[in-house]
């Protein structure tokens, strides 16, 4: 039985060029860096989409 939380199966998906793993990993972690990023940066003056910015050049590297 596959544990339902785990993301092995999402990051072999990913390896073998899977979009349906890029989409649920994205889904599952991307609002999750953007509060991660915002947190980080919230004494840093900033726009807001900068949180987006960073999450989103984080999946963009995974991708890489």
């Amino acid at each position: 039985m596959v544990d339902e939380s785990s993301i092995g199966p999402w990051l072999r998906g990913l390896r073998d060029g899977e979009s349906q793993a890029m989409t649920e990993i994205w889904d599952r972690f991307f609002q999750t860096l953007v509060q991660a990023a915002d947190q980080r940066l919230k004494n840093v003056p900033k726009n807001n989409s900068e949180g987006e910015d960073i999450a989103a050049s984080v999946f963009e590297s995974l991708w890489n």
